[in-house]
Parts: C-alpha cells; sequence; structure tokens
C-alpha cells in the first residue's frame, strides 16, 4: 500500500497592523521546516486604522497593515470593546467555503480571538 501523499492545508490570520504577507515572511523557518503542509495566509478585511496607542516610529513599515477589529476608544473595558468582529467572522467563513476544506486554523494575537470567535459562531 502507497504512503499518502495527502497534504494538511493550515489557514492563518495575522495579528493587529499586520499582513498576510508579513505574517508569511515572519513564519518562513516553519513552512520551510514542514514539507507536507501548506499554509495559506488571509489578509483581514479591514484596513489598519491609527488609534494612537501604537507608538509607530518614522522607520515604521510602510506596507498596507490591516486589522480584524475596530477598537472604540470610548466604549468602556467592561463592554466588549469591538465591532467589525462579525464581519470578520463571515469573511474568514466565505473564504474557507470558497478555498477550503482547510484541515486546521492558525490566528496570532487578534487572528487568533477571531478565530475563536468563528469557532463559537458555527459551533452553536
Amino acid at each position: 500500500m502507497a504512503a499518502s501523499t495527502s497534504t494538511t492545508r493550515i489557514l492563518v490570520l495575522h495579528g493587529f497592523y499586520d499582513s498576510a504577507e508579513n505574517h508569511q515572511n515572519q513564519m518562513r523557518s516553519l513552512i520551510r521546516a514542514t514539507k507536507d503542509v501548506e499554509f495559506f495566509f488571509l489578509n483581514a478585511p479591514f484596513p489598519f486604522i491609527d488609534y494612537g496607542f501604537l507608538q509607530l516610529t518614522e522607520n515604521a513599515p510602510t506596507a498596507q497593515r490591516y486589522q480584524w477589529m475596530s477598537y472604540k476608544p470610548e466604549w468602556s473595558e467592561i463592554d466588549f470593546p469591538y465591532d467589525t468582529i462579525a464581519e470578520s467572522v463571515q469573511y474568514i467563513i466565505d473564504y474557507i467555503n470558497a478555498n477550503g476544506p482547510f484541515d486546521g486554523l492558525l490566528g496570532f494575537s487578534q487572528g487568533a480571538v477571531v478565530c475563536l470567535a468563528m469557532l463559537m459562531k458555527i459551533s452553536t
């Protein structure tokens, strides 16, 4: 019996103030080390908004950056102070339906939060 040649497909979601391209570059060592895994990197649907709490330097990257959730500083921290999360979840579900199936999700920072929100939505 021949060995299976199937490739594991992982959808990767970057964090706040990041991009699919940059995150893929940051993961290049892992990508090279995992021969039977194919990684798919998805940009968040919302361009980065500078809310003033990041200390961006003059040397900050000029490439487009993205975010999964929009922060509303006027909202209290007790409430869930993000909007656009439902839109991001639907965006990922639509991407999976169009490009899947995937064997797993890998989210970093905001990407991990959106992964969890998506799994909670589809499990109910």
